[in-house]
């Protein structure tokens, strides 16, 4: 429930000034990604972590970091326009974030902006991102993003319902 989420809140604003004072690594979105997956084992909603994320926005709303993952929960949701919204705000407060850049690719692409997706990925790429996502990023280029599975679209609309 909303303690849940608000146990979240909390967490995120101890890991973040600690985990982004003054540096950029590790990103916003490992730690959150890290505390997403230890509240899932817990039984946490997506549901509730997206709440909790809204709420760090409203306490933190120009770290680009923090307005990326909320971008990113909305894309998880399959709430594409919603993160695009995010997204390009995330885009304005941390613009040589290879990471937000390619979030950004990924949103547009969703929502049939191609040509803006392509460009967003090839910034990414551009930006020197993590060693590992750089092949990731390199095959979007090449060949976009798969088509959603039935269960990704479920998944994200069963998470949206309800409230």
């Amino acid at each position: 429930g909303d303690g849940q989420a608000q146990g979240l809140v909390g967490r995120l604003q101890v890991a973040v000034p600690r985990s982004f004072a003054g540096r950029r690594e590790p990103r916003l979105q490992v730690v959150v990604q890290q505390r997403c997956a230890a509240e899932n084992r817990r039984g946490v909603t997506q549901k509730a972590r997206h709440g909790a994320v809204q709420r760090a926005v409203q306490q933190r709303p120009d770290d680009g970091y923090i307005v990326d993952s909320l971008g990113w929960a909305y894309y998880r949701l399959a709430n594409y326009e919603e993160a695009v919204k995010n997204l390009e705000r995330a885009i304005e407060l941390k613009p040589e974030d290879p990471t937000i850049n390619d979030h950004l690719g990924d949103a547009y692409w969703r929502i049939g902006r191609v040509l803006e997706a392509k460009f967003q990925w090839a910034h990414a790429r551009d930006l020197k991102p993590d060693p590992e996502e750089l092949p990731k990023i390199e095959e979007k280029l090449k060949n976009g993003l798969p088509e959603e599975t039935s269960s990704q679209a479920k998944a994200g609309k069963k998470v949206g319902d309800g409230g």
